[in-house]
């Protein structure tokens, strides 16, 4: 299937993988986080100056694929950093955990106090202890308006990632064909029963099509991690076609909601060869990312989850300013965009940064032994 379109780079050690302790920095994995953030966070601005901003501005929701970027990169990023590693379970987890878990946690918490406060600031969520507390268990339920979710309310992208992270970390003592192949049934059996099964919310991520895209990511930085990469011209390519199609699927409003199983189809497969094709043109040393987009994607995880109550303050306080009376909807976008990516990288900074590295310091204390060491510069939140 790979003949004439791809290739093996490198050398790699006598069994076929380069060394988890060796493995080369992938600039084009934190552009893609950057990319991803900032089309989400596009995305939301537009829906803003609409909802809070006073304009009727019209848009599309080809933004709202940077989510499935982020699952593509993630099953990506676990085949990659697990390959030729002999962490345990507990061990990949608890990892884990500390990655996605504080950032999370605290914007639910500021959710949470924002509703205690203001009771009506949110539209379409209203205070529910059954649904506030399965959130910080990162577990989906239904909320107030029966919509599948979190309290926080791009979190169901993060239930998602750790249901990922429980199914590898649970089959990571497994030889590596056999968890492979134990993935790929468990996930693939959960999206065929997606129309079959009646599941109770919390199951939404079992029986659901989405974890395939965190699989066609993982079996790509399987095959990666052996040493294949695309050539250069059907990487082109699929980069070309990956973001006609997303611009397609937008505009025709392809994708009716965020559970949406067609979303695999028009987001999800369109995610997995803008990935592929930029990973592999990075490998291939084709190009040099752009920094900015680096550091972007270093605070990705930061500004996916603090985004909306950025743009949501700014769009209240601009339309009782009434500018939106004085100044285009554009002025609105861009205060919003820039001053939700400067909160972003800030965040990261003094916060994300900080306590991930002093919550591993500490887990590393009460590990026994010292297991192949997963490439940090890779091992970063992929919400």
């Amino acid at each position: 299937m790979w003949v004439g379109v791809g290739g093996r780079l490198g050398n790699p050690d006598s069994t076929g993988l380069p060394r988890a302790e060796t493995k080369p920095v992938l600039a084009s994995v934190q552009v893609l986080r950057g990319v991803a953030a900032c089309m989400v966070l596009v995305f939301h601005a537009s829906y803003m100056l609409n909802e809070q901003g006073g304009y009727n501005f019209s848009y599309t929701n080809a933004g709202a694929a940077g989510v499935d970027i982020f699952f593509v990169i993630s099953g990506f990023i676990i085949a990659y950093i697990t390959r030729g590693s002999c962490v345990s379970p507990s061990q990949f987890l608890g990892r884990r955990l500390i990655r996605i878990g504080p950032c999370y946690w605290f914007y639910t918490t500021v959710t949470l106090a924002i509703l205690l406060a203001v009771p009506t600031a949110f539209a379409h969520l209203k205070l529910d202890v059954t649904h506030v507390e399965l959130s910080y268990l990162m577990v989906l339920s239904n909320n107030n308006d029966h919509v599948i979710g979190t309290l926080l309310g791009v979190g169901w992208t993060v239930c998602f990632e750790a249901y990922f992270y429980v199914l590898v970390g649970g089959l990571i003592h497994l030889p590596l064909r056999y968890r492979t192949g134990t993935l790929c049934t468990i996930i693939v059996s959960g999206a065929l029963l997606e129309n079959v099964v009646t599941a109770p919310a919390f199951a939404s991520v079992v029986f659901s099509a989405l974890p395939l895209e965190f699989l066609i990511g993982y079996l790509f930085g399987g095959a990666y991690a052996s040493g294949f990469a695309f050539r250069c011209t059907p990487a082109v390519a699929g980069i070309v076609i990956a973001c006609l199609a997303i611009v397609v699927a937008g505009r025709e409003n392809l994708v009716a909601s965020e559970l949406d199983p067609w979303r695999v189809l028009y987001f999800g497969l369109p995610a997995a060869c803008l990935v592929a094709g930029c990973i592999s043109l990075d490998a291939r040393q084709v190009f040099t990312p752009p920094r900015v987009l680096t550091r972007i994607g270093d605070a990705s995880y930061s500004l996916y989850l603090s985004h909306q109550f950025i743009l949501y303050a700014i769009g209240k306080a601009w339309h009782g300013l009434g500018l939106h009376n004085l100044l285009p909807a554009l002025s609105l976008l861009v205060a919003g965009v820039g001053s939700s990516l400067g909160y972003g990288i800030l965040s990261y900074r003094w916060f994300e940064r900080p306590l991930t590295r002093f919550l591993n310091g500490r887990l590393r204390r009460f590990e026994l032994g010292q297991p192949r060491q997963m490439p940090e510069i890779l091992d970063r939140p992929n919400a």
